[in-house]
């Protein structure tokens, strides 16, 4: 299962299509957003960001997951108010 932050990041990569501008989005560097996002990718087995040097684009797995705001799932609401943190469609 991801972790809370690990879809937040997704959401910030999904939104800038740019890891450098999701990552200050975020609040943290570059490479921790890199890697929990890689992290959350072994988790599940399956590429969610395809990189190039050029460009980041959300695979098709990525735009179905809640963070990935794909048309399954276009709007998510993340609250993490409570030690039992919920996903929930908004």
């Amino acid at each position: 299962m991801p972790k809370l932050q690990q879809l937040r990041y997704l959401v910030a990569v999904a939104d800038t299509l740019n890891f450098s501008r999701a990552a200050r989005a975020c609040h943290v560097t570059q490479p921790t957003l890199s890697m929990q996002l890689k992290e959350m990718e072994g988790r599940l087995k399956v590429q969610l960001v395809e990189r190039t040097r050029s460009r980041v684009l959300l695979t098709p797995s990525g735009r179905r997951l809640p963070g990935g705001r794909g048309r399954c799932w276009p709007r998510w609401k993340i609250s993490a108010t409570s030690p039992g943190a919920t996903i929930r469609p908004d």
